[in-house]
């Protein structure tokens, strides 16, 4: 039987995987475009990869580091491992998780955002507690490890041909693994979308709305393009073409969107990412001052104050007299700051007014 008459059974339509040569006699010249482009992006992305890990490693604080280089080392990434790192990265931009929670103590947080909007438009919205956090950031967190049990139960039913991918009967295993990984990334990207919408107005200056946008849009986009290419596979839209199966077909289609994906979402993260200021850590800890003025505190209290290190230091007020010993200075420096080093110490008064202003920059 040659591969003409073998075509025309439908199981090895779906199944047949044709060798190298045959792939690149099919093709014809539009097998040096792919290669063209594939090896071009690839290229580009890996040059981005470098250069961003040398500017994280030259100007990014310590604590941002190993998150920044991570996130930007996976574009293409199966196990969806961006997303907690993405989630350590916006706790690290707080400060931490105290830090965090003080921010949020008296915000009023809303559930019915998107994926999963339908879903909860009727809970009304919650105050954030350290449980409530912790539950919304192990619910993104979650998404890698399901992924990671999702694909191995499908490499290993299919080594052993007990799973068909992309068949919608709920008789077949496929159906229920992948109902089980689509769920598994729709709650992910949701509890992912619960914390930004409540972390936008803190983290203004780290362009958050934009990060969180993109890592959302990737995830769902390649997730779902995915999956509904294998319903097309198996359902026969995508054709057979001796010697490419619908399957084959599909990999290849799916894959130019791939490229060009990656290209777009790669080179946008790169441009984002590069304009955030990483280059200081912001305080892991919430104290109360002598003065009983709750700390951290990243602006100046007094509008017409300008703070020159504004968004990278703690203004809090102290009284008139300008001569603060060393010792003291050192006092608060231990007491309010665990991250950084104190390069200098800018204190003001504003004209007509009683109190001082003491800035710390870390």
């Amino acid at each position: 039987m040659d591969v003409e008459d073998a075509f025309q059974n439908l199981s090895l339509c779906m199944t047949y995987i044709p060798t190298t040569q045959e792939y690149y006699d099919a093709l014809g010249w539009i097998w040096i475009l792919f290669v063209i482009a594939g090896c071009g992006t690839c290229l580009l992305l890996y040059c981005l990869f470098v250069e961003q890990v040398v500017f994280a490693a030259q100007s990014a604080h310590h604590v941002y580091r190993n998150s920044l280089i991570w996130i930007a080392s996976v574009f293409y990434d199966p196990y969806d491992t961006r997303i907690s790192k993405f989630t350590d990265l916006t706790v690290l931009m707080y400060g931490s998780e105290e830090v965090m929670l003080w921010r949020m103590k008296d915000d009023n947080i809303k559930l019915n955002k998107l994926p999963l909007c339908c879903f909860f438009s009727c809970i009304k919205p919650i105050k954030m507690t350290k449980k409530k956090l912790r539950f919304i950031i192990a619910g993104v967190q979650q998404l890698p490890y399901s992924q990671c049990f999702y694909l191995i139960m499908v490499m290993i039913l299919q080594a052993a041909n007990q799973v068909v991918i992309g068949s919608l009967d709920p008789a077949g295993t496929y159906f229920w693994l992948d109902s089980f990984s689509v769920t598994s990334s729709l709650m992910g990207v949701y509890f992912l979308n619960v914390l930004s919408s409540a972390s936008f107005d803190y983290l203004k200056r780290y362009n958050y709305s934009r990060l969180s946008f993109v890592m959302s849009a990737l995830i769902l986009l390649t997730k779902f393009q995915s999956l509904l290419f294998s319903i097309l596979a198996y359902y026969g839209a995508f054709p057979c073409i001796p010697p490419i199966s619908h399957y084959v077909y599909k990999e290849t289609v799916e894959n130019c969107f791939y490229i060009i994906e990656m290209l777009i979402f790669g080179l946008y993260s790169y441009r984002i990412y590069r304009k955030i200021p990483f280059d200081t850590a912001n305080p892991t800890v919430v104290r109360t001052d002598l003065q009983g003025i709750t700390l951290p505190h990243y602006e100046s209290y007094v509008p017409s104050f300008e703070n020159p290190y504004s968004g990278r230091g703690l203004v809090f007020p102290t009284d008139d007299n300008l001569e603060e010993s060393e010792a003291s200075r050192d006092s608060h420096e231990n007491e309010f700051f665990s991250r950084g080093n104190r390069e200098s110490v800018t204190k003001k008064c504003l004209p007509g007014k009683e109190s001082c202003y003491i800035l710390y920059k870390i």
